[in-house]
């Protein structure tokens, strides 16, 4: 009988993950030699030594060296270089798995999404985008940067306008433009369709936004609860035969079998779990902003997920699954003026609504999936997950005042004052009181005729409404923001100015630890 550490140490799952691995070091990402160049000079021969400890069982991450990448916020980026042999022996995991937790992802989800090749199929009555199964020999680990994010824009695009009751061309200047109807409907969120959006109270809707991001996203993950994520969804049932294209027969036949599905799922999970960093390199706290509002422990125990690991990408998208069903349950739930969408690419988020209450009932929903669902408020502050919203990074800034107003009357403190001690983040409220964002938005509301702040705050966020003529503007700004994300290259990271910006990080860190700040 053929067992999980047989098919790991399989020459041809192997094989898939090289080139998956060799492929994604040749994409800009930073490299540890000459072990690379050993690997690309003799790959059968250590594909030989890995195989033979992945299936003795002895296989075990190395330590591996902290990279310091620099970042604003007098910090570095939780940046790693792991082995060739461990990014290999990672990935051959995820060439087996990738496949069964990609499907399982919502489809406003984007970034990070594992390759899957799609084709126009000119041979239906009505021609549309079909996706192929899931190869098995692709250099690929990821969907190009460029279609994910294409996707992303358009999604965002077709939801502003729907909402707003724009028309949706087929065509431009240019010639036939892609549409909501060229995808098969479970392809793409319920909110670019019509039948999502109720008829609109006003005879000229408008759409209210709120970008978000997570702090310290990869490094603030839990990996007990990734474990079980990744384990929950190896055990679903998916069509693995009709999922995938050119596995061999042994990997199809153990990939059926859900018990088998869920030891791979925890030997992926103790490797995560495993993972350890070089201690003494760099400076433990460096990394981390103060006021940092995930508990994260650089030195040793939980080390979250790794920059610098190639699968982390898809291994994030796991671990935000659970939230993401949360926010699909919870804007199925919505009616009226607070019914809402999302769209997310990897840690970064965009929530919509045709109402300024619907967009903060909304930044309350993704907290509270966010931090374990349920009954997680934002006024408390606390997250079983780790996972925490950066308060500093929320636009428009009409939104982050009015989230920072409701946090400053719950003992948080200010986003003025956090960003004047070089902090990411606001500091979690000190009062449990209770009540919402929206509910506190409704009181201010009513109050706002004798506070002139509120009244400033209100017509702030009444200026943030997209109208139909507004969309254009509105997919510039997603593409310049997504497009600073898929910018950041290997050059970015490490060239131009980056030994400047380390010595501007570590003057700024010297300087925050002679300050005397309560977190």
């Amino acid at each position: 009988m053929t067992h999980i550490r047989d098919l790991l140490s399989h020459p041809l799952v192997l094989r898939s993950a090289w080139i998956r691995t060799d492929a994604w070091y040749r994409s800009g990402n930073l490299a540890p030699q000459p072990e690379l160049s050993q690997w690309r000079l003799h790959p059968e021969r250590e594909l030989r030594t890995l195989a033979a400890e992945l299936r003795a069982g002895d296989w075990r991450p190395t330590p591996w060296m902290q990279v310091p990448y620099p970042k604003k916020g007098a910090c570095l980026r939780h940046y790693v270089l792991p082995t060739v042999k461990d990014q290999v022996a990672f990935m051959a995991h995820m060439v087996l798995l990738g496949p069964l937790l990609d499907c399982q992802l919502m489809n406003f989800a984007f970034g990070n999404r594992w390759y899957r090749p799609i084709f126009w199929d000119r041979r239906r009555r009505n021609p549309q985008w079909v996706l192929h199964p899931y190869p098995f020999l692709s250099r690929k680990a990821y969907l190009p940067y460029p279609r994910s994010h294409g996707l992303f824009r358009r999604v965002a695009h077709w939801t502003v306008a729907r909402m707003t009751d724009a028309p949706l061309e087929d065509e431009d200047h240019a010639g036939p433009v892609r549409h909501p109807k060229d995808y098969a409907r479970d392809s793409l969120p319920p909110w670019v369709r019509k039948k999502w959006w109720i008829d609109p109270a006003s005879e000229h809707p408008q759409a209210y936004w709120a970008a978000l991001d997570i702090q310290l996203a990869y490094p603030s993950v839990r990996t007990d609860r990734l474990v079980a994520e990744l384990t929950k969804m190896a055990l679903a049932s998916v069509p693995v035969t009709s999922l995938v294209k050119g596995y061999p027969a042994v990997a199809l036949d153990l990939l059926e079998k859900p018990e088998q599905r869920r030891v791979l799922a925890e030997s992926l999970g103790a490797a995560v779990k495993a993972i350890r960093v070089n201690s003494g390199v760099i400076s433990p706290g460096t990394w981390q902003p103060r006021h940092a509002l995930p508990s994260l422990q650089p030195d040793s125990g939980d080390l979250g997920l790794p920059t610098g690991l190639a699968i982390s990408g898809i291994l994030l998208n796991v671990a935000l699954h659970s939230a993401d069903r949360f926010i699909l349950n919870h804007l199925a739930s919505t009616e009226g003026d607070r019914r809402g969408a999302i769209v997310r690419f990897s840690d970064d988020m965009y929530v919509m609504s045709r109402s300024v209450a619907g967009v903060l009932d909304l930044v309350e929903a993704v907290w509270s999936g966010l931090a374990g669902g349920g009954g997680a408020r934002l006024a408390e502050g606390r997250s079983e997950s780790n996972l925490y919203l950066n308060f500093t990074k929320i636009r428009p800034l009409a939104v982050r005042e009015a989230v920072g107003a409701f946090l400053e009357e719950r003992g948080g403190q200010s986003g003025k004052d956090a960003r004047q001690v070089g902090c990411e983040s606001l500091n979690r409220p000190t009062s449990s009181s209770a009540g919402t964002l929206v509910e506190w938005w409704s009181h201010a509301q009513a109050a706002d005729e004798r506070d002139d702040e509120l009244g400033k705050l209100r017509t702030s966020l009444e200026r943030t409404a997209v109208s139909s003529r507004d969309i254009g503007p509105f997919v510039t700004t997603l593409v310049r923001r997504l497009s600073e994300i898929g910018g950041d290259t290997l050059l970015e990271r490490f060239g131009h100015g980056a030994e400047d910006r380390l010595d501007r990080t570590s003057a700024a860190v010297n300087a925050a630890s002679r300050c005397n700040v309560v977190t």
